[in-house]
């Protein structure tokens, strides 16, 4: 894939530095071998004349074309365009415009930027393969962005500078998914009945969601935990195991670069006690989850993730009640 990004001569060449920089790596992470070009255009859009000239001198099969400038004169705010060609025929497969700060998350909102245009251009392609070996004409190829299809590709007109922003018409963006896995230290700090068996206990959890949208939105998957603690009863000791399961769903804001969610869910425990005098036996039972955290995002795909959460488990006649503070790391596919 060949990167053709172009940009007023008044934005700091630092800016220019880290846009360009932020689309290789992305791209190069979803595993493309992306090429800069400098190529000087015949107008401001590549003509298809253009396209087919820096696919063959670059051997690409797709042109990636990127502009940006400050919005309405503004020094701290950054108006992106991005356009992807197909090289044969030369025929734009989607576009996409929107708004982004010029701040420490500047990288991460190109990123978001490049994966709605490459999950749009995905879905033209699979859904458009017999309309691509005509070609459009040459009216066509007016990419100029905005809110309306361009040619026979896709276009998209978000902002960046709050929420989540979506295009309008029905072409609007949809916003993609990603799954996410963690796995950190997870203690239990008992409460009410169950503090009279034990006060701490090391423990070990994590979880698996599946995040609607890539910058904030609901989270639906699985938490898991496990506790072992020796434990203190009215006539004897034991070795108590408690493995939590469930099923929760989360409300989390944008992860750039700190993020905080809220969580809620239910599913069962599996509580396993040994002692010498009754021996061994294990049950399942009930158990029910709540609680806040925050999220620091280290790179694209990797983080940190810190919360606390209050757990309930139904033994019976006995609820055993605690608070867990975990710290994981966690990764987004």
């Amino acid at each position: 894939m060949t990167v053709l990004i172009t940009t007023a001569s008044t934005v700091d060449s630092t800016v220019e530095r880290i846009v360009t920089e932020s689309a290789l790596v992305f791209l190069e992470r979803k595993g493309a071998e992306p090429v800069i070009a400098d190529y000087e255009l015949s107008e401001d859009e590549p003509t298809r004349r253009d396209i087919t000239r820096i696919a063959r001198d670059t051997k690409s099969d797709f042109v990636l074309f990127g502009t940006y400038n400050p919005a309405g004169g503004s020094a701290t705010t950054l108006v992106i365009s991005f356009s992807l060609y197909l090289a044969d025929p030369p025929i734009p497969v989607a576009t996409f415009r929107g708004e982004t700060e010029i701040d420490l998350s500047l990288d991460r909102s190109i990123a978001g930027f490049l994966e709605i245009l490459l999950d749009e251009a995905f879905a033209y392609l699979v859904e458009a393969e017999s309309e691509l070996l005509v070609g459009p004409s040459s009216a066509d190829m007016d990419t100029t962005g905005g809110e309306t299809a361009t040619g026979s590709g896709i276009s998209t007109d978000v902002s960046d500078s709050g929420g989540d922003g979506g295009g309008a018409g029905p072409d609007a963006v949809r916003l993609p998914g990603t799954l996410e896995v963690a796995v950190g230290y997870a203690p239990a700090f008992a409460v009410g009945e169950a503090s009279g068996y034990y006060q701490f206990a090391h423990g070990a959890g994590g979880y698996l969601h599946f995040i609607v949208g890539k910058r904030n939105g609901l989270g639906i998957g699985l938490n898991g935990s496990a506790v072992f603690v020796s434990a203190t009863g009215i006539a004897t000791d034991g070795e108590l195991l408690i493995v939590p399961l469930a099923v929760s769903a989360t409300i989390r804001s944008a992860p750039a670069p700190i993020g905080v969610y809220l969580t809620l869910g239910g599913g069962g425990a599996l509580i396993q006690v040994s002692n010498p005098i009754l021996g061994t036996y294990a049950k399942l039972v009930p158990y029910a989850t709540g609680g806040v955290g925050m999220k620091i995002a280290l790179l694209d795909w990797l983080g940190l993730n810190a919360g606390v959460t209050f757990d309930a488990v139904f033994e019976g006649s006995l609820l055993l009640t605690s608070f867990v503070p975990s710290v994981s790391l966690y990764m987004g596919f």
